[in-house]
């Protein structure tokens, strides 16, 4: 109880409100008293997914959990399953546990330092310029 009444509040909101004056509006201020309750963290409840961005991101979250879990069953489990069973046929080849990983890392690593690249000699571009305009005056 002294929780609820700790985080109750009450603000004055000043609500401007149209009135008729003589065939024109004017804007007249109209304040109200606004009680707001806080709720304890045990009674508050998720909202549902409202945005396109909590969409994406469960649906980013759901992709890589399901390559965590591929990629975790293909690489310690199914190397103790016989190899003429059926659930071998869901997997690639052993070797390909390891270069798609390597392949993934090198792509990466060179878009980063491509990126970095660009930014460097655009900066420096920039910097030549700025020093050509300062020298030209």
């Amino acid at each position: 109880m002294k929780a609820r009444r700790r985080c109750r509040k009450k603000l004055w909101r000043q609500a401007m409100t149209r009135q008729d004056r003589g065939g024109g509006f004017a804007e007249t201020p109209n304040f109200q008293l606004i009680n707001i309750h806080c709720t304890p963290k045990s009674t508050r409840r998720f909202h549902s997914f409202a945005t396109q961005d909590n969409h994406d991101g469960l649906s980013m979250l759901i992709a890589a959990t399901t390559v965590f879990v591929y990629y975790t069953i293909w690489t310690l489990f199914m190397p103790f399953v016989d190899d003429d069973h059926i659930l071998q046929s869901f997997f690639l080849p052993r070797v390909w546990a390891i270069r798609i990983p390597v392949i993934l890392i090198v792509l990466a690593t060179t878009v980063v330092g491509s990126f970095l690249s660009t930014v460097m000699i655009r900066s420096n571009r920039k910097k030549a310029l700025k020093a050509q305009q300062k020298k030209a005056s």
